[in-house]
């Protein structure tokens, strides 16, 4: 329980306490409050602009690993010039400003290439593998050339070109050409027109955007954190090394399915799309399954009366053993009752009786289980784990209502991350309505 009141006091969206989510979500309705309704409408753009009609264009210059080894810190290890160079490939690009770890290149090094050097506040926008990252530099850079950097003048505030850019973007996207990979030029980049109002409503915008975005990124980033909680649980209570899990007895999981039943496969061949048909669960729906119930592939009836061994009965664990995504568990729920699974996915019908399926799902997770499947994979063309080794897994049985104990405390935490999921979805639908409030043609 300990475990759990840390859990619900630190990954909560907005750092409160779990019982403060119902005020939150009765104040994050999917509209826009009237305080952000009143600033928009107020500064609403009136006019489109080319973009460097608001700023300078600066292009990124190439620089192979070998200049930036050669010159920089990463075998020399003595930097004389303290010269960041953020590239394409760098991952800080998920907030406003640049957060990456740019390389860095001595005086030499920049003067051997036609590097510009950026100042604070200019806007990095990728151009190329993808065309659309952006952010706003912090400190001044130079950068190779996957970009075309804009500076703003002083008619354009960097958070509001920020903003205006993300929202054009698609339309950017659309016009890069290459065969390798899309490109946009300079010419694209000139073209490109943004929402343009006075300086002092475009730092409100930006202002307001920056807020929204901040929240939505905040509940993301505690969706994600929450992700950890359960197997960080489970170790805790469980053990994870094999020295650990030598305390409690095995069975193999083929040893703990229900009399009269097995574990197995699908349907091997679907088919054609069936209106009305059967519905089948495969790998690609395993990755959200609540979210690919409506669209899941249907079998005629003669098909799933072939593979009628592999229909569910709404209480099974199935795992992904074709692909990349080889391992990967689901718990079907009674509403899937009558469903059919496809050939790349497994069913193991437990005997509940025995062990708590939600235990057995999460310690199917476990590194431990998913170290012994990689081992065990056959690879013919994409890795593979057939029904014997999955069968021959071996399973910890602790004593039943250690395990159910575990189950109820999975069921706490999938409650209150479904709380987390839809206050995530409300702050998305808000930051999205803001932008396009922003920025669209009204």
């Amino acid at each position: 329980m300990a475990l759990l009141a840390f859990f619900v006091i630190t990954f909560d969206g907005l750092g409160h306490r779990a019982e403060a989510y119902p005020i939150a979500l009765k104040h994050a309705r999917p509209g826009i409050s009237s305080e952000y309704k009143s600033v928009i409408y107020n500064v609403m753009p009136f006019e489109r602009v080319l973009i460097f009609d608001a700023a300078e264009g600066i292009d990124g210059v190439f620089t192979s690993f070998e200049i930036v080894l050669n010159c920089g810190c990463y075998r020399e290890r003595q930097v004389s010039y303290d010269c960041r160079f953020p590239a394409w490939w760098d991952r800080g690009y998920c907030r406003v400003y640049f957060r990456g770890r740019p390389r860095r290149i001595t005086k030499a090094g920049f003067d051997r290439c036609s590097a510009a050097m950026l100042p604070r506040g200019s806007i990095l926008f990728s151009s190329r593998a993808p065309i659309g990252h952006c952010a706003v530099l912090n400190y001044p850079a130079c950068t190779n050339q996957g970009f075309k950097s804009i500076i703003p003048t002083d008619r354009l505030d960097p958070v509001y070109g920020f903003f205006a850019l993300k929202f054009v973007t698609p339309s950017i996207v659309a016009k890069g050409r290459g065969a390798t990979f899309a490109e946009i030029n300079k010419e694209i980049m000139e073209s490109v027109q943004i929402p343009y109002c006075d300086l002092s409503k475009q730092r409100r915008i930006g202002r307001l955007l920056e807020r929204a975005d901040h929240l939505r990124r905040m509940r993301r980033s505690a969706l994600e954190l929450s992700d950890a909680f359960l197997p960080a649980a489970f170790r805790e209570i469980f053990g994870d090394s094999i020295t650990q899990a030598r305390r409690w007895p095995h069975e193999s999981l083929g040893a703990i399915v229900r009399i009269g039943d097995k574990i197995n496969y699908g349907v091997v061949q679907p088919g054609t799309e069936t209106p009305n048909g059967v519905p089948i669960i495969r790998v690609a729906d395993m990755d959200d399954l609540d979210s690919s119930l409506p669209h899941l592939k249907k079998v005629t009836s003669e098909i799933d009366q072939r593979h009628s061994a592999s229909r569910l009965d709404g209480d099974e664990i199935l795992i992904a053993c074709v692909g990349a995504t080889l391992g990967k568990i689901v718990c079907a729920r009674s509403l899937m009752k009558g469903f059919n699974i496809a050939r790349a996915v497994a069913r193991v019908p437990g005997d509940w009786r025995k062990i708590n399926s939600a235990f057995l799902a999460h310690y199917l997770l476990s590194p431990r289980v998913q170290s012994f499947w990689k081992k065990e994979t056959r690879t013919v063309g994409q890795p593979t784990l057939n029904i014997l080794q999955i069968e021959e897994t071996p399973v910890i049985m602790p004593a039943l209502p250690m395990q159910e104990q575990f189950a109820a405390l999975a069921a706490r935490h999938e409650r209150l991350r479904a709380v987390q999921r839809e206050s995530l979805r409300q702050s998305e639908h808000l930051f999205q309505t803001l932008l396009h409030q922003a920025f669209s043609p009204q």
